[in-house]
């Protein structure tokens, strides 16, 4: 049975070989970055860029003139789980003058800015999740960021399509909020702006952010993190970290009141509700794993200007739409927010208990049914929501066969794909026909909202977590008492690399440290507890 599980699965994955391809013209602008420089993740190395832009329906040609932008950047990679696992990486860009000062330049009709992103969808196989995500956000909320399909060549290398996107920071055209200078730390000037960011905790976080008071959930193990992301940490000062910290505890402990639902004295004092509304349709719409607890953020501007939390921009959606195979991601069903602390408790970051606590109010939840039937009248039809796609698939239907040309993976499970579809139109065509059930479920079951169970939480099956591991321990999860635990692991190619008998010295949970043969990629493993057993796979960064 074991040897049927790991054939199966390894099946479905295989290390992709990079092609190299020549692009002489495409429809989509082209981006040429030259750097003598080795790239790396921080600090950004210095190159220079060029862009060939026509024109909207004009024909980019590789020997047409620079005509777009032509001058100095800084380059960096970017990513966390995509920059370790994927071949395809991210880049962080910022336009210099020759003095290396910032260059603001409206690129693509965007606002004048100097701090870019080019974000390479790999995973996601129709490439425009993350756009989609971000201009559905864009015609709802305050700010998106925006974007543009391009195609990349760095060091005459051929990257294949990127996303050329904002990168989210205090902009008047980003978020319109108030510029907090270091001197800036008393009366009103201290009160904003803030921007604030759910992530993924580290070894540093104290020096990055500051820990809720509260856990998650009740009798969690896992801490909630507030990362500084505007001021950046290396300049915020400490008068204000103990502001936005202050602010945040005593919305949360409005939020813990008995009258945290007053329309006077609870939360509607203290958040833009219209914001929350808008951010949770988004997410639930793309039923985003991510929702909430990652890549999450939240602003405040100065009291004088407007008091109440934001939440957004929205950010970082490839895993969104149907393309994960875990936490029932896949499915059109369902509510992120009310099912991913049952479905995945013993992920390593939980949705926070603001969600449960703001869902347990009929008022909130009628701010939501009634902007969800707002937007699905209009910008969200289905027929909307198709077009949507229909553009994108249009604007990316010659410039996609050279990206899977790039990297053939078209046909290959790419963790954490729910499905292989086999076809660039066909990975569309699930798209397409997942966001219209999704819209649709959701008109049905929004209202459904008042009758969850927070509490209702489950035992979930024994696993090895987190999943990606970025470090050399994972912990296995069981509900078995005094229970012996054997543990296999196979690499992609079938191989038991490693096999160890581990006993439980604490209930529920158990400390294991990987074998110094795990190296980066896809394993898959078995875990037999009292004669039964549990497969799973995991990812090693």
């Amino acid at each position: 049975m074991i040897k049927y599980f790991v054939f199966s699965i390894t099946s479905l994955f295989c290390l992709s070989l990079q092609a190299q391809v020549e692009l002489t013209q495409s429809n989509l602008p082209i981006i040429i970055i030259d750097s003598d420089e080795s790239i790396i993740d921080e600090p950004k190395v210095g190159g220079h860029m060029g862009i060939i832009y026509n024109g909207a329906n004009q024909v980019n040609h590789i020997n047409d003139p620079r005509n777009h932008y032509d001058g100095v950047i800084g380059i960096e990679l970017r990513g966390q789980s995509s920059l370790q696992l994927f071949d395809k990486k991210g880049y962080g860009i910022e336009t210099r003058n020759q003095d290396d000062s910032n260059n603001n330049v409206a690129l693509f009709g965007f606002p004048n800015e100097n701090d870019w992103v080019l974000h390479g969808p790999y995973s996601d196989k129709t490439l425009m999740r993350n756009a989609l995500a971000y201009t559905l956000a864009g015609d709802i909320m305050e700010y998106a960021p925006r974007t543009q399909f391009v195609e990349l060549i760095i060091n005459d290398d051929y990257k294949g399509v990127y996303l050329f996107t904002e990168k989210i920071k205090r902009d008047n055209g980003r978020v319109d909020i108030a510029e907090l200078n270091e001197t800036e730390i008393e009366g009103d000037d201290l009160t904003g702006g803030y921007i604030l960011k759910l992530d993924k905790a580290d070894q540093q976080s104290v020096h990055l952010g500051f820990e809720s008071k509260h856990k998650p959930v009740p009798d969690a193990w896992q801490s909630t993190w507030f990362y500084y992301h505007y001021p950046k940490h290396y300049r915020i000062q400490d008068e204000q970290k103990a502001y936005i910290q202050n602010y945040i505890d005593q919305f949360e402990e409005v939020l813990k009141s008995d009258n945290f639902d007053d329309l006077s004295l609870g939360y509607p004092k203290w958040i833009d509700v219209q914001s929350f509304a808008d951010y949770f349709i988004i997410n639930e719409l793309s039923k985003n794993p991510d929702a909430y607890r990652l890549s999450s953020y939240l602003y405040k501007d100065k009291d004088s200007k407007n008091s109440l939390i934001k939440l957004g921009p929205v950010w970082d959606y490839n895993l969104g739409f149907g393309n994960v195979d875990y936490c029932t991601g896949g499915s059109h069903t369902g509510f992120v927010a009310t099912t991913f602390n049952n479905f995945c408790r013993d992920d390593f970051w939980v949705i926070h208990f603001w969600w449960e606590r703001l869902l347990s109010d009929p008022n909130f939840i009628e701010a939501i049914i009634s902007r969800w039937e707002e937007l699905r009248a209009n910008v969200f039809t289905n027929d909307a929501l198709v077009s949507r796609i229909d553009s994108m698939e249009q604007d990316l239907l010659l410039a996609q066969s050279r990206n899977f040309i790039r990297y053939p993976i078209i046909q290959q499970y790419i963790w954490p794909n729910y499905t292989v579809e086999g076809s660039f139109s066909k990975e569309v065509d699930r798209l397409r026909n997942w966001i219209v059930s999704r819209a649709e479920w959701m008109d049905n079951n929004l209202s459904s909202l008042n009758d969850v169970n927070f509490n209702s939480l489950f035992q979930p099956e024994p696993k090895l977590f987190p999943n990606p591991i970025s470090d050399n321990t994972v912990i296995q999860h069981y509900s078995h008492a005094n229970a012996t635990i054997n543990l296999r692991i196979w690499n992609n190619q079938g191989k038991l690399i490693h096999q160890g008998t581990y006993e439980n010295e604490i209930s529920g949970y158990n400390k294991t440290a990987l074998p110094r043969i795990i190296v980066p990629g896809l394993y898959f493993y078995e875990l037999e507890i009292n004669n039964r057993s549990y497969a799973g796979r995991f990812v090693k960064m």
